[in-house]
């Protein structure tokens, strides 16, 4: 972005509240990011940038008061010429915008342990994204309080222990995400359920390191489990699903994009969970019309590459899902323009105001139909 481009937003802009600035390509004009800084009203804003100088995020964090969302993952952040960084740029972060609620600082290059102590002075952060961050201990999550939200892949140093107590320490915590953590062991699992069973909010897991049969099985014993993401794990067996299935009856949300391994036992076993607004079934084989017709009471359905699956079954399921907000159905090739009419005719006559999405990547869809005659305000077509 060039001073000229910050200079008219600025001028014409003056109550802006969000901002997302996105180029892999370049580093960020320093004059540029000063001139946004007048936007005394912005509340959320996103740098999908390689490069910021250290003095750049400072000034952001000295004008910026109104901040609540701060994005600046991937970054190298450089310092002053001559000049060790020196965790300067994250402090000043911590003791200017007091009223962020979400950082994202994943992946970032640069900082030591002393940036993350000043973190823990954000009282008003409830979500926080550190992943890839060598420099993540236990001794520092344990430290987080008040956190809905926390994405920590790959931040090789956690342990069991560290993550357990940092769930005790957040009780209103519903988003944890422990990824690619090779010393995550079943302790866990069991100890998530211990520390939330008397909770009435969220429990959410994302099963990337849950690949043993063993963890798999003891998932079952969850019974406050919300949200369950065991997406691409190729030994997921009916037996698991079933267990779920009985025992996880709050299940709101389940990922299963993938998982090869399923037979179609498994997925008469799903239509137990009376509860599920949000499935992912995409890339299986498996899935038919007679599966999805039956499904009630969804709000999303990912259903990308499922070859089986028809323009009939999938019409006659948005009908039986009148809450039905969010459906992907890219990659498919028994699909036609048949599916465009049908979901125009099953969802002109809502009366409750929900707008139906859908994603797909079929352009003879368009092609095939004149959109002018759909009725856009009851769904959106994305391709």
């Amino acid at each position: 972005m060039k001073p000229d481009l910050a200079n008219a937003i600025v001028k014409y802009c003056k109550n802006l509240k969000h901002l997302r600035i996105h180029n892999r390509n370049y580093s960020m004009n320093d004059t540029a990011l000063e001139k946004l800084t007048e936007l005394e009203n912005l509340e959320c804003l996103i740098l999908g940038i390689v490069e910021l100088h250290e003095e750049s995020i400072i000034t952001i964090s000295n004008n910026c008061k109104k901040l609540k969302r701060l994005e600046i993952t991937g970054f190298t952040i450089v310092p002053s010429v001559n000049k060790n960084l020196n965790d300067s740029t994250i402090t000043a972060i911590a003791n200017n915008c007091k009223n962020l609620k979400s950082l994202d600082i994943q992946n970032t290059t640069g900082l030591t342990e002393t940036a993350l102590v000043a973190l823990t002075n954000l009282k008003n952060l409830q979500k926080l994204d550190v992943s890839y961050l060598d420099i993540i201990t236990d001794s520092f999550i344990i430290k987080l309080k008040g956190l809905k939200e926390l994405h920590c892949n790959k931040c090789k140093k956690l342990t069991d222990v560290g993550i357990i107590q940092f769930i005790k320490n957040n009780p209103d915590l519903e988003m944890l995400d422990v990824r690619c953590i090779d010393n995550i062991t079943i302790n866990m699992v069991i100890a998530v359920d211990q520390a939330t069973k008397n909770r009435t909010n969220v429990s959410s897991i994302d099963g990337g390191p849950l690949s043993s049969q063993s963890v798999l099985d003891e998932l079952s014993k969850l019974q406050c489990l919300k949200h369950l993401n065991l997406s691409h794990l190729k030994n997921l067996q009916d037996s698991t699903i079933i267990v779920i299935a009985n025992h996880c009856k709050n299940l709101k949300s389940l990922n299963i994009q993938n998982c090869t391994g399923l037979t179609e036992t498994a997925l008469v076993a799903l239509l137990n969970l009376e509860n599920l607004q949000k499935v992912n079934v995409s890339r299986l084989d498996i899935i038919k019309d007679s599966f999805l017709i039956k499904l009630k009471g969804l709000k999303e359905l990912h259903c990308d590459k499922c070859k089986q699956l028809t323009d009939t079954g999938i019409i006659q399921f948005i009908k039986n899902n009148p809450d039905l907000e969010y459906l992907t159905v890219r990659c498919m090739k028994n699909i036609t323009s048949n599916i465009v009419i049908g979901a125009d005719q099953a969802t002109r006559n809502r009366t409750n105001g929900i707008i139906l999405h859908i994603e797909t990547t079929n352009q003879l869809i368009l092609d095939a139909y004149n959109i002018s005659q759909l009725n856009l305000n009851g769904w959106l077509l994305k391709l």
